[in-house]
């Protein structure tokens, strides 16, 4: 889904009381949105390549963990290097 399409879905659960968390690849476009978590892969790949479960995990994990914040969070996903 574009990064576009997710912030204003988000945005509309924001407004609604809904807390959501955003994984995304276009700094830019998610600025400002109360949880972020930015990753380094390609558009298309916000959670990494095809296969790397472990790598999934991490990221839901920490998207997931955004939950917990009380102030906005935009937080840069650093993976372990390979």
């Amino acid at each position: 889904m574009c990064h576009q399409t997710v912030r204003l879905v988000a945005d509309a659960l924001e407004l609604d009381g809904i807390a959501t968390a955003v994984v995304g690849t276009m700094r830019g476009m998610l600025k400002g949105l109360p949880r972020v978590v930015m990753t380094r892969f390609g558009r298309g790949q916000n959670f990494g390549p095809a296969g790397d479960h472990a790598e999934h995990a991490a990221i839901v994990a920490e998207a997931l963990a955004l939950f917990d914040a009380t102030e906005p969070v935009f937080r840069d996903h650093k993976a372990p290097p390979a």
